[in-house]
């Protein structure tokens, strides 16, 4: 009898189906050498495990990291973006740096 192989190709697909993604605060004024997290809500809530990436549109005024603590450096304005992994779904957050009142 003689030796038969045979091979496969499986592919594993995040099956998860997000539909909307939300921030609580989507405009906030801070003052300089702030930091905070804002909130984000996923739905349905069956996808609020869905993976997001967050970025900033001028990150010498305002830094996010990758768990979305949010960093006030300097004065001026960025937006803030969070958005689902593998998806277009995204949300923003306008953030205003002013100095502190003395």
């Amino acid at each position: 009898a003689g030796t038969i192989t045979a091979t496969a190709t499986i592919t594993v697909q995040n099956t998860l189906s997000v539909g909307q993604i939300n921030v609580r605060y989507p405009k906030l004024t801070i003052l300089t050498n702030q930091s905070f997290y804002n909130y984000v809500t996923i739905s349905p809530r069956s996808a609020s495990l869905a993976p997001v990436v967050w970025s900033s549109s001028n990150s010498s005024v305002v830094s996010v990291d990758n768990k979305g603590l949010i960093s006030s450096k300097s004065l001026g304005q960025a937006i803030i973006t969070v958005q689902v992994v593998n998806s277009t779904l995204k949300a923003t957050i306008v953030i205003t740096v002013v100095a502190s009142r003395r």
